[in-house]
């Protein structure tokens, strides 16, 4: 392409070129336009705001079932952007939400402690505070989650009076709530570590929920309220329910489950997912189960693509079938813990085919061969395909695993 007299000209040489060339002429074009509807904006800001713009599409992309190559693209045009201009801190955002969802957790948190600390803008510092609090807790680890609880609460006092129990009255508001309810709804797996009563934890998720639930008014009254931040919340509010429901019932040390009635009153007329089980009496951690997948799948709507939505059904799954498959209820649930299985394995497969990265859907999958189906052959196979593809493990039951497995 060349200018002649502040007009672009772009060219094909050849008919089977046309398609790369109206992508070149709607590139050159976009740049155009921001040099001149921006005075004193230089081609490196330009390309800039492209690379950002690029990156962005490829993280769509990726949400919607693209694959590792599209994160691989996002990071690459993030990294450009950044190289193009330091007039705007929005690549390296960007760039950090990648990584995360890279499963590259520590350099996540990295880039959003240095935006904390260099942005100008406020917004983004505020953003960065999240992303790093989220960043923490997909790590999984207890000092990492109660490093996520400490800052998300630290976050949501610092807006407004009325401490923790204040209605929220921004998006920004509704979501670190959210992301402080799916922190506690991790608590459940590290029982040694949080000394806490299980059905205050329970009780406490499903109120951080419910107050953003309750507060559609208020919110809608910010711009940043729109379709995809009403639709996010909504997956977030699940997600948070499904979890803690899923790490109380698969955690075979408690035994002080939440009631059937709390369970009830908090399930806001959902319909469980799987079926009458049949057992002999009533079953608080089958009650568990079953909630916990009524919202996983309902989210599975929302985000059929994403490898957490698909990576818990594939873990609620197979849990639920373990559960089945138990000595109390085996002889009247064969059928249902055969079918789990198999729906188990699809999720988890589909979750590695998105994202050959996904260290927890390995993780799980080949837990589901070794303990669910007792397959130690299949277990190898999943851990070695990982390590073709990297031999770090951050997940410290994964690296157990494949010792085991040595």
């Amino acid at each position: 392409w060349e200018t002649r007299d502040r007009v672009v000209i772009v060219m094909a040489e050849r008919d089977d070129t046309i398609t790369e060339t109206t992508a070149m002429a709607r590139e050159v074009g976009a740049k155009v336009l921001h040099l001149i509807t921006r005075p004193g904006a230089t081609a490196k800001d330009a390309e800039a705001v492209f690379g950002l713009r690029k990156g962005r599409a490829q993280l769509q992309h990726y949400q919607a079932g693209g694959g590792e190559d599209a994160l691989n693209e996002a990071e690459r045009f993030f990294r450009e952007a950044m190289e193009a201009s330091d007039e705007s801190d929005e690549p390296a955002f960007y760039l950090g939400v990648t990584l995360d969802l890279a499963e590259r957790h520590d350099e996540a948190i990295k880039i959003f402690q240095w935006l904390r600390q260099v942005s100008t803008d406020p917004e983004l510092r505020r953003w960065s505070a999240v992303n790093e609090a989220v960043a923490r807790l997909r790590k999984y680890t207890p000092p990492e989650l109660e490093n996520a609880e400490r800052d998300l609460i630290y976050l949501y006092q610092r807006e407004g009076k009325g401490g923790i129990r204040r209605k929220p009255g921004t998006p920004f508001d509704a979501v670190v709530l959210l992301k402080l309810a799916d922190v506690l709804a991790h608590k459940p797996l590290f029982p040694a570590d949080f000394h806490e009563d299980i059905s205050s934890i329970f009780d406490k998720v499903i109120s951080l929920t419910e107050m953003v639930q309750q507060e559609p008014d208020r919110l809608s009254k910010s711009e940043e309220w729109d379709e995809d931040m009403r639709r996010s919340c909504t997956w977030s509010i699940q997600n948070a329910r499904g979890n803690v429901a899923l790490n109380i019932a698969r955690t075979k040390e408690i035994t002080d489950l939440p009631t059937i009635g709390t369970l009830d009153n908090n399930a806001n007329g959902q319909q469980l997912h799987t079926g009458k089980v049949a057992v002999e009496k009533p079953d608080r951690r089958r009650e568990l189960f079953e909630y916990a997948l009524a919202n996983f799948e309902k989210n599975k709507d929302i985000d059929p693509h994403g490898v957490e939505t698909l990576s818990n059904l594939g873990t609620a799954y197979d849990r639920y079938a373990r559960y089945l498959g138990g000595a109390s209820v085996q002889a009247a649930n064969a059928d249902l813990s055969d079918d789990m299985k198999g729906k188990a394995l699809k999720y988890l497969k589909r979750c590695i085919e998105i994202n050959a990265d996904y260290e927890y859907a390995y993780y799980r999958l080949a837990e589901h061969w070794l303990d669910t189906r007792a397959n130690r052959d299949e277990a190898k196979k999943v851990v070695d395909s990982f390590l073709a593809n990297q031999s770090d493990q951050s997940i410290p039951g994964f690296s157990a695993l494949i010792s085991s497995l040595e």
